[in-house]
């Protein structure tokens, strides 16, 4: 029985050590997201890349003064081409484009990234993550430079060191958004 409580307590240590170190993952999370853990959740004061919705009719200059940092894609609210207007001046502000990839395919992905080399362009997982991808992921950054990746939700089995170990280190986000809801 005493080895047995042993076992248990080094498992609680490795789980607390485990939980003490989440608030320095990286997360990608959109404004009003409620944590899936509420009791669990707590603020977070470090700062973070504010964010906005792409629209046709966005101010791209404005959006960069009030301190906007990158334009997300949603395909619920307009198209690729009602905003393609935008990624010259979005360009010239180094602002990126997060794109989820549950809204556009890798196919569409690539293709945007071919039609706007200019735009630096963010894959993003959301809520479903990179599971069964690496190969497309590893294929859509090695043959285009102005794509990147948020890691968050990226789970692949070595994906992180293949990804790495590919020379593609510089193109992958850990936190390209806040963190807001870290495990106390």
């Amino acid at each position: 029985m005493k080895d047995c409580l042993k076992h248990a307590m080094k498992l609680k240590n490795n789980y607390d050590r485990m939980k003490n170190a989440l608030p320095w993952f990286d997360s990608a999370v959109y404004e009003n997201e409620k944590p899936a853990f509420p009791g669990y959740a707590a603020p977070v004061s470090t700062g973070y890349a504010k964010t906005a919705e792409a629209t046709p009719d966005s101010n791209i200059r404005k959006l960069k003064a009030d301190g906007i940092r990158i334009l997300r894609y949603n395909s619920e609210k307009c198209t690729l081409e009602s905003i393609h207007a935008l990624f010259s001046e979005m360009a010239q502000c180094r602002m990126p484009l997060s794109v989820l990839h549950t809204q556009l395919d890798f196919e569409k992905i690539e293709g945007l990234a071919a039609s706007v080399p200019f735009l630096d362009i963010i894959i993003e997982s959301g809520d479903r993550k990179l599971i069964y991808h690496i190969e497309k992921v590893l294929k859509a950054l090695k043959k285009f430079p102005n794509l990147h990746m948020c890691s968050y939700n990226f789970c692949n089995w070595m994906g992180h060191e293949r990804l790495i170990s590919e020379g593609l280190a510089g193109r992958l986000f850990m936190g390209a958004t806040r963190l807001s809801f870290p495990l106390t």
